[in-house]
């Protein structure tokens, strides 16, 4: 059984998804300087968009689209598309 589970791999355990109140304690902490700013928006943005982390580091300034309502983010590739 040993080799089997080598070749197929354990399930890996499931972390705890962040809640919104660890994400305003979070937040609440960050510095007010211009990088504790940028971790905000980064922060925020990932959270209330519910990016994963390839969607999040693939992003760039000319995805991002202003709107009346707020801001649109482009996509352009998803692992779960």
């Amino acid at each position: 059984m040993r080799g089997i589970r080598r070749t197929l791999g354990v399930r890996q355990p499931r972390k705890a998804s962040t809640t919104a109140e660890l994400l305003a304690r979070v937040i609440h902490i960050l510095l007010k300087a211009l990088a504790g700013l940028r971790d905000r928006a980064i922060l925020l943005v990932s959270f209330a968009a519910a990016l994963l982390r390839s969607e999040l580091t693939a992003l760039h300034v000319h995805h991002i689209e202003r709107c009346a309502r707020g801001i649109v983010l482009h996509i352009d590739a998803s692992k779960t598309d």
